[in-house]
């Protein structure tokens, strides 16, 4: 029926650590669907905002991000804690350069749910191409202090 929750977590780590060893750690403490309610028809909104999240996805595998972002946007303005939206916005935001509204989105994720280890992994990544992309050296030790942060929570 619609992907879970673990499959778009997936799918967005497998974009972003694609040459990262550390992917089936953080799949293994991604957040999956336990944190969710199911999605059935007592849940409509749900149901509304995971269709918009694929399409989101499909727009964005199709190098559409302006559209893509624009109904991820959409879903926030609705709802500004859905995390997965602000994880993907901030995989968007840094692929097309716009480094600070990635680590804005990266950090919201992570404030959102301080426990998940996966979106920790996620800002550390968001820093290191931030300081890829501005050179700004405070995005190094970011980066370290998240990836710090992953592992105590994962292990």
């Amino acid at each position: 029926m619609f992907p879970t929750l673990a499959h778009h977590a997936k799918r967005f780590l497998a974009d972003s650590f694609s040459s990262i060893t550390i992917l089936d750690h953080s799949l293994n403490t991604c957040r999956s669907v336990r944190n969710y309610p199911p999605l059935t028809p007592n849940y409509p909104s749900m149901t509304t905002t995971s269709q918009r999240l694929n399409e989101a996805e499909k727009l964005k595998d199709l190098g559409k991000l302006d559209e893509a972002t624009s109904l991820l946007t959409g879903i926030l303005a609705e709802d500004d804690s859905h995390v997965l939206s602000h994880m993907m916005l901030a995989r968007i935001y840094t692929q097309t350069g716009r480094h600070a509204e990635a680590v804005k989105h990266a950090e919201k994720a992570c404030e959102l749910e301080p426990k998940e280890s996966t979106n920790f992994t996620v800002l550390s990544v968001t820093y290191q191409r931030a300081w890829a992309g501005t050179q700004e050296q405070r995005y190094i030790q970011l980066a370290e202090d998240a990836m710090a942060r992953s592992k105590s929570i994962g292990g």
